[in-house]
């Protein structure tokens, strides 16, 4: 039986060894996620190492789907610019997805190359240093977050009478989300921390609907660490493999209203936080020591362009 076993793990080593000495290679998992960087070390009986952008992450073997090799596109030095792109043609600008008597409008946001991050005054404050060049493939982003209404049409409790629906733990956010596409049979996920800082950032922001305060604040799929430090191009970041807490990213005026036209300040948009629970909102947590309130979040959901299945679309 060792033997056997020896043999099957030497089969595959051959049949993966080339990718690691490629200098991209994508690791799809069986959770949808997929991580490109450089393959430093394979086991195929265990485990893989891959670094992506300067950071090394181990993942176990059984968790992964398939690896494939990546042709590495160059990047100019540079620091690309946001931009709209051009989604693949055919794709409709905009797709509804019903949820018993609701739905669910989902926007096409086409594939694009921008910088991640903001490096000017206060950046150490909003974590969102160093920038980095990101690429996003065609997506398609609910035009609104979750409402209380579509959340009772899952046939999944309500907590208030206001019109947006927030979770009270990122868990439970996920839950929901995994529930919507159950419900729907579309791969529905949480925003990305990318995807949500090239909308909260360019120009597309303004075909978003935002809270009556103009103001929101979405869990997003990553979990939360610092930025790396490389200026290699990421495709479709997911962040971390694993970690302690998730990304939690706002849009945010000061003004009260859905215009963007003047922001608060200039790097607002940029700012980076975790759903970590805080005594920061309230001074006497932190006088009289008492447990740790947790914030509310909203629901931002994402279909990959090349995941949606256009054929359970009306």
């Amino acid at each position: 039986m060792r033997k056997i076993f020896a043999t099957i793990a030497i089969v595959l080593l051959s049949g993966l060894l080339t990718f690691a000495q490629a200098p991209t290679t994508a690791i799809h998992l069986k959770s949808g996620l997929v991580l490109t960087g450089e393959l430093v070390k394979l086991d195929p009986t265990s485990e893989l190492v891959i670094k992506i952008s300067g950071i090394e992450t181990t993942i176990k073997m059984t968790d992964v789907e398939r690896i494939e090799s990546v042709t590495p596109t160059p990047v100019n030095e540079d620091k690309p610019q946001p931009s709209q792109g051009t989604a693949l043609p055919g794709l409709p600008k905009s797709v509804s997805i019903s949820v018993g008597d609701c739905a669910i409008e989902m926007v096409l946001i086409p594939g694009t190359t921008f910088s991640m991050g903001f490096d000017g005054d206060n950046s150490r404050w909003c974590k969102s240093d160093p920038v980095h060049p990101v690429r996003l493939s065609d997506f398609y982003v609910s035009k609104e977050s979750l409402t209380n209404e579509l959340v009772a049409a899952l046939g999944e409790p309500t907590y208030n009478d206001k019109k947006y629906y927030k979770a009270d733990t990122w868990k439970t956010a996920a839950a929901l989300v995994g529930i919507l596409s159950d419900k729907t049979g579309q791969p529905f996920r949480l925003i990305t921390e990318a995807e949500f800082e090239f909308l909260s950032t360019g120009s597309r922001r303004n075909e978003l609907i935002l809270d009556s305060e103009g103001n929101e604040t979405d869990y997003c799929l990553d979990f939360f660490a610092r930025f790396p430090d490389s200026k290699e191009l990421v495709e479709n970041p997911t962040g971390p493999v694993s970690g302690k807490y998730h990304v939690v990213r706002g849009f945010y005026n000061g003004k009260g209203t859905n215009d963007f036209a003047e922001n608060l300040s200039e790097y607002w948009p940029y700012r980076r936080a975790n759903d970590e629970f805080t005594k920061a909102r309230d001074k006497r947590d932190w006088r009289d020591r008492l447990p740790p309130v947790p914030d509310e979040y909203c629901i931002r959901v994402v279909i990959p362009a090349s995941k949606l299945d256009f054929s359970l679309i009306p």
